[in-house]
């Protein structure tokens, strides 16, 4: 340890431990559970918050269907039914944007299935509820599952303390990109937060950096002598001329009665802002940075989240989203009820082509062209002329 430490000077290093699951830090106070409280980051965060609720937003658009063996749907089915009204306390979007908010900060979530006898059929369930994976306690090793020595039963802890047992049949796993990395734990997911955690952080830091200059009383600036007066000379204020300013400034300066506005110096003063210069400071390009990495560890375009692009390239970007990212999210979800209540060539689907996105109507595709040729039309970006061109070409198909 010493030599690591004369090695490492004052920087934080880490490194593992024989056990896999203790880390030890060097010459630093970095806490080692820095990713301790995803949910307090997600509350006061706009960064996260925007990015995961974009994401839950999309995916809890999707319509449920049940297809039969040949791809037809079928009109009616218990388990849609559920999904209606998971629970008592939810609606279907409602339930559904929780899950997309849990399984992003955690990297891992489960439903448990409230079943009067049993889950095995869907006539007999009550309900399905998302948990928050932290407070169910559902250890495998790979030893155990190589060995096939799987506890069978999980345990939840409630808010008050309480502990109780459920079969792991009644849970339904689900992993946000993949589970098993975790040594002591292969259920334990991947959590694309803990990846960003230091661009998460760095935001609000920057905020709270940027909140402090706007909070200061009055106009943030500083006063001194000017340097140089009319006639060339060098200028410096001497102890009474800086009191006598003080006083004025802290008791006569104001917009109450008996406090004047503006106050006048046969001095020569110079002021000089800070706040026109908080720009300089950066931070609201160090935040877009990270906003920009947060969004990418999350696999959404930059012009869904940011909108600065045209409005074809917005819309490019959300069909691209939805069906990169969202329609694969969405088979992860429908696959275990697929195999848990449906029959052999039947599957439970997530449809999300009635979105406008996908809208493929010709007059609506029409007028989506006329809309961005007048808008190249008012900022000058194409002549009248160019214009008519377009058209034409568009009438030739």
């Amino acid at each position: 340890m010493g030599i690591l430490s004369n090695l490492f000077g004052n920087k934080t290093y880490s490194y593992e431990s024989s056990g896999g699951d203790d880390w030890t830090w060097l010459n630093g106070n970095i806490d080692s559970k820095r990713f301790n409280n995803p949910i307090k980051q997600y509350n006061t965060n706009f960064a996260l918050q925007s990015i995961v609720n974009l994401r839950a937003s999309y995916f809890s658009k999707g319509v449920f269907k049940v297809l039969d063996v040949n791809g037809n749907e079928i009109e009616s089915h218990p388990l849609l039914e559920i999904f209606k009204s998971p629970n008592a306390l939810m609606t279907k979007n409602e339930f559904l944007k929780q899950w997309v908010v849990l399984l992003s900060l955690y990297g891992y979530e489960y439903i448990y299935i409230d079943g009067t006898i049993g889950i095995k059929s869907i006539e007999t369930v009550n309900s399905l509820v998302n948990t928050n994976p932290t407070l169910i306690e559902n250890e495998i090793t790979f030893k155990q599952l190589f060995n096939n020595t799987i506890e069978q039963n999980a345990k939840i802890t409630f808010e008050d303390g309480s502990i109780q047992k459920v079969s792991i049949s009644e849970l339904i796993s689900y992993y946000d990109t993949t589970s098993g990395l975790v040594r002591d734990n292969i259920t334990k997911g991947t959590s694309r937060v803990e990846g960003c955690w230091e661009s998460i952080v760095n935001v609000n830091k920057a905020l709270d950096a940027k909140n402090i200059l706007l909070g200061m009383p009055g106009g943030l600036g500083m006063i001194t002598a000017n340097p140089v007066n009319k006639q060339g000379q060098m200028v410096t204020m001497n102890p009474d001329d800086k009191k006598d300013l003080e006083d004025k400034l802290t008791n006569q300066r104001g917009l109450g009665s008996g406090k004047n506005a503006i106050l006048t110096s046969t001095k020569p003063l110079k002021y000089e802002s800070f706040v026109h210069r908080l720009k300089q400071f950066g931070y609201d390009d160090a935040i877009n940075e990270d906003l920009n990495r947060v969004a990418i560890s999350f696999n959404i375009p930059l012009d869904l989240l940011i909108k600065t692009g045209t409005y074809e390239n917005q819309k490019e970007a959300e069909k691209r989203y939805i069906q990169g990212d969202i329609e694969q999210l969405s088979r992860n979800f429908c696959q275990p009820f697929t195999e848990l209540y449906l029959q052999e060539g039947q599957e439970l689907i997530m449809d999300y082509r009635h979105l406008e996105v996908f809208d493929t109507n010709p007059v609506n595709e029409v007028l989506k062209f006329s809309n961005s040729i007048t808008q190249l039309l008012e900022n000058e970006i194409i002549t009248t002329e160019e214009a008519r061109e377009l058209f034409e070409t568009i009438k030739k198909g």
